[in-house]
């Protein structure tokens, strides 16, 4: 919101400087983003009046002008056609810096042009930083003194201040609402804008008819309509007003109407009355939800589709004539010809037009109000104002009745609010003289006002304030933050509540990091190429409907995508690679899952790459107090060499896979050959919820612990479920503490296909120590027990 303090003071009395008041709303309610100062922007540049006009003797398009500047009278050459004599124009006077809207800034200096001596330049709106395109210099419509600064004279020497308006204030996208802001916190009275009083006992000539279909989404709709309306351009200093403002001036009409929006702040529409009109006089407009397959071509020049949910305003014909909230439709608009209008305000259901406005990527000064909330009672307020306007600037008579038709209106809560709490929330008294003054200068009533508390209602723009803190954080901003005494929080700091996850997620990484993994961090997007190099259908990952590249087309399914390209640049001339990674992946239409991905790629073979990972995955069990892994055979992951992937569980529960990566997928990631890579993928969220075993602690041993191996040649036949079972079974756990497969060896020294598999024992009893002959003895029938697997 551009605030014009000239424009402010005209409601309020304020003689605070640009800046502070900017400080000022920043501790009070707005953030200032910015602060143009004009007095300062046009040095040099000056009014003057044109005395004499003659043709340049060496040149037919230029004139030679004699203008009184106020302490001189200078002799600029000037080429625009429309400079006569008599005018009161703008000069830029040599050592004048200019900031034109296009092109690099000029400095005027003192030239001779075509044998004649130039001591300025007569300057157009766009060649002092004005966005306003002309065909010539710039003419006031007043007399204007000579010497006057242009500063002074174009733009009042005003300062505007650039406000950040947060999305439950859309009482402050107005002067009228910013200057109660300012009478609040300055305890200045707040004026009032001069409203027209219409007349009803005046015969009518223009009859309005409101449909409205959907009252949920057109809160309130008020018209009236305007006869012998004469557009022309408006006068310089509302056309001022809306270029300081950020608005490009049209006619008198539309300039009036926005002058309005950014005035009261509710926005306006204009339409040509004879374009809505029937033979019989009536004027017909309302509001209903958009069909379908409809199109609406509007006052930018386009033609847009519209969907069901946007809000259209339609004629007596049910035809779209307009983009509620948002914008007209051509056809409809004022031409220099009208001379009958239609003039309506309306409050909308915010969602529906910042839905609207969102899909159709089309923002306007109208559509940033409707989007935040109005206040349903100010459309009379509005037009009216609009009526008096157009009545003095555009000679318009009114027309037809105020016709209003207002069916939202929800009752606005009374709050009740003690001193007590007051204290206890700001650890400050605020006097209850205080209280009343600033809830008052807001517009709050105050039914009921005691000496422990008063009740309080809040005003219809203040839609948010609905409980006694809402109240109380209006009596601090505007009492002042900066008075709250500088003192310690009273009361006990609780901890934080445990987040298993977190501290889940935590323990995990500390483990793989000990077990020399590497955390890697990919971005959730990739390419179509980066998908099919790693074995994945672009079709079967989510595709993003507005990318902002085709790097980042998709929503990664799998950070094996990402790992896979690591595996190819980092380290690569080093066999050994661990990598992992917590993170979302994605999978369509809709499905988001948390993901621990574990990759190892090795120069050994792949037995060893899965072995190696089965490790670590069993590991990570113990660790997070669950029951061992196990395997079954899986259908297979988009990456992995057929008939090479397992489902992992724990219990009865999938938790994922684990996969042998297909070598046409390393090849493609410029991996080296002889590596073999494997890849666990996880759900953590299934992971997390699985209940976990109960954990004892287990005393160091007291008497002597014996280690010892026994290595057991193993037929191609026989499987390790099986291995391990008997092992399991004929143990006495009274006597072996621990066992474990140290090492698996195969190598031309054993028959093809056979394996020498070296278990290690640890034999410790917790009552006796141990002598080697019941070592020998338990030893020798584990043996005996795994000769089975031993048969070639």
């Amino acid at each position: 919101m551009n605030l014009s303090l000239a424009w402010l003071r005209e409601f309020v009395a304020t003689t605070t400087p640009a800046f502070e008041l900017g400080e000022k709303f920043r501790m009070t309610s707005s953030e200032a983003e910015g602060l143009t100062d004009w007095s300062t922007k046009l040095d040099n540049v000056v009014v003057g009046k044109v005395l004499k006009v003659k043709q340049h003797p060496n040149a037919d398009r230029l004139r030679v002008a004699t203008v009184d500047v106020g302490t001189a009278k200078q002799t600029i050459v000037c080429g625009a056609k429309n400079l006569e004599e008599g005018q009161h124009v703008i000069v830029a006077l040599p050592g004048a810096t200019l900031q034109p809207t296009t092109g690099e800034p000029l400095t005027i200096k003192e030239a001779e042009l075509r044998g004649v001596r130039s001591e300025g330049m007569l300057c157009a709106l766009e060649e002092i930083g004005v966005p306003l395109p002309s065909e010539g210099i710039f003419v006031f419509d007043e007399p204007v003194k000579p010497g006057t600064s242009a500063s002074k004279a174009l733009f009042e020497d005003d300062a505007v201040i650039d406000l950040e308006i947060t999305p439950n204030r859309p009482d402050l996208l107005s002067h009228a609402g910013l200057a109660r802001e300012v009478a609040t916190f300055e305890r200045r009275r707040l004026g009032e804008v001069s409203i027209a009083s219409i007349d009803m006992r005046r015969p009518q000539s223009i009859a309005i008819n409101l449909r409205l279909s959907h009252h949920k989404d057109c809160f309130r709709y008020s018209a009236i309509a305007l006869e012998d309306v004469q557009v022309k351009p408006s006068p310089w200093w509302m056309q001022s007003r809306l270029l300081r403002c950020g608005i490009r001036p049209i006619n008198v009409v539309v300039d009036i109407t926005n002058y309005v929006m950014l005035e009261v702040g509710q926005p306006l529409h204009a339409f040509d009355a004879d374009t809505l009109m029937n033979s019989e006089g009536t004027c017909t407009i309302g509001a209903r939800s958009a069909l379908t397959g409809e199109k609406l071509a509007i006052l930018d020049d386009t033609t847009r589709d519209l969907a069901e949910g946007d809000i259209v305003i339609v004629n007596g014909k049910d035809e779209p004539i307009g983009l509620a909230g948002i914008m007209g439709g051509s056809g409809f608009s004022i031409e220099p010809t009208t001379t009958r209008i239609l003039l309506e305000a309306a409050t909308f259901n915010p969602a529906r037009i910042r839905k609207t406005s969102r899909r159709l990527g089309l923002r306007s000064e109208a559509s940033l109000r409707f989007e935040k909330g109005l206040d349903t009672e100010l459309t009379i307020t509005a037009l009216k104002r609009a009526v008096y306007l157009l009545q003095e600037l555009a000679g318009a008579k009114v027309a037809s009745k105020m016709v209003d038709s207002c069916v939202h209106s929800s009752p606005r809560p009374r709050i009740h609010v003690s001193f007590d709490r007051i204290h206890q929330l700001l650890g400050v008294r605020i006097s209850a003289a205080d209280c009343k003054s600033i809830l008052i200068k807001l517009g709050f009533q105050l039914p009921s006002f005691t000496k422990s508390g008063f009740d309080t209602v809040p005003p219809s723009w203040r839609r948010d304030v609905t409980q006694a803190e809402d109240v109380i954080e209006e009596l601090i901003r505007i009492w002042g933050y900066d008075r709250l005494p500088y003192t310690l929080p009273i009361g006990a700091v609780k901890p934080p509540a445990r987040n298993v996850s977190v501290q889940t997620k935590r323990l995990i990484r500390h483990a793989l990091a000990a077990a020399q993994y590497r955390e890697t961090l990919h971005i959730t997007f990739c390419s179509a190429q980066a998908l099919e190099k790693s074995g994945f259908k672009p079709e079967g990952a989510l595709a993003l409907p507005n990318p902002l590249s085709a790097e980042t087309a998709y929503l990664s399914p799998s950070h094996v995508v990402g790992m896979l390209n690591d595996c190819g640049t980092v380290n690569n001339d080093q066999a050994e690679l661990q990598l992992f990674e917590i993170g979302k992946t994605f999978l369509p239409p809709h499905e988001e899952k948390e993901t621990l991905t574990l990759l190892v790629r090795t120069g050994g073979t792949a037995e060893q790459a899965i072995r190696k990972l089965k490790g670590t995955l069993e590991r990570l069990c113990t660790i997070l107090s669950l029951p061992e892994p196990t395997y079954r055979k899986g259908e297979g992951a988009a990456y992995a060499e057929s008939g090479h992937t397992l489902d992992i569980y724990v219990g009865e529960t999938l938790i994922g896979t684990l996969a042998l990566v297909s070598q046409e997928v390393v090849t493609k990631h410029k991996v080296r050959r002889g590596r073999e890579i494997v890849a666990a993928e996880i759900t953590l969220d299934t992971l997390l919820s699985l209940p976990q075993e109960s954990q004892f602690y287990v005393p160091m041993p007291q008497y002597p612990v014996s280690v010892r191996d026994l290595t057991v040649t193993i037929s191609p036949v026989a499987t390790f479920d099986a291995l391990l079972d008997t092992i399991r079974t004929t143990v006495d756990p009274d006597i072996v503490r621990d066992w474990h497969i140290a090492d698996i060896f195969t190598g031309k020294s054993l028959k093809e296909g056979h394996k020498a598999v070296t278990l290690r024992l640890t034999y410790n009893a917790s009552s006796r120590t141990l002598s080697d002959e019941e070592i020998k003895v338990h030893h020798t029938r584990l043996e005996q027990a795994l000769q089975p697997f031993t048969l070639s």
